[in-house]
């Protein structure tokens, strides 16, 4: 029984710690990008000491709070779509051959990063702004691969060897 409950406990202060994290840089407005994936490195802990589904659960509680409480919806959806589900499964992704877990990973970023901003502009009722693409969009995916790219390749596995230090 403690231990069901230590672990409904860390999931559940995980999940308040990334909506609050989200709150706090969406109202300052600079945060609509780095909010997400901060948040998002925080169930690396929850994935390696209680899985897969435990991490996934935990992203959706912390998702769909975050689309209650937080004023930046944006930040909510780049949370639950780009950002929050990644380094959760990130490491099946990585049990495949170099190249083609490479492939996979940034071909399925791309999707999910062009789905939803087609998703994103469409509510806002801006039909075609996404056709045919500008100079703008070009960069803004270039960017985004970019800061996929530190996440990917710095931020997840050093707070994956923290997190192999600490005993929860």
């Amino acid at each position: 029984m403690k231990r069901r409950s230590r672990r409904l406990a860390f999931c559940a202060m995980t999940a308040s710690m990334s909506v609050t994290l989200m709150l706090v840089l969406g109202l300052t407005g600079v945060g609509t990008y780095a909010a997400p994936m901060i948040a998002a490195l925080l169930l690396i802990p929850i994935r390696k000491h209680y899985g897969v589904k435990t991490g996934l659960t935990v992203w959706v509680a912390a998702g769909l709070l975050a689309l209650l409480i937080v004023t930046d919806r944006e930040l909510a959806l780049v949370y639950l779509t780009m950002f929050g589900w990644y380094p959760v499964i990130r490491p099946k992704l990585m049990g495949l051959p170099r190249g083609v877990s490479i492939l996979l990973r940034y071909a399925l970023f791309n999707a999910v990063f062009l789905l939803t901003y087609t998703i994103f502009l469409s509510a806002l009722g801006i039909e075609g702004a996404m056709w045919p693409p500008s100079i703008f969009h070009v960069v803004f995916l270039l960017l985004m691969n970019l800061i996929f790219f530190v996440e990917d390749t710095v931020l997840i596995p050093r707070v994956e060897i923290l997190s192999e230090r600490v005993k929860y």
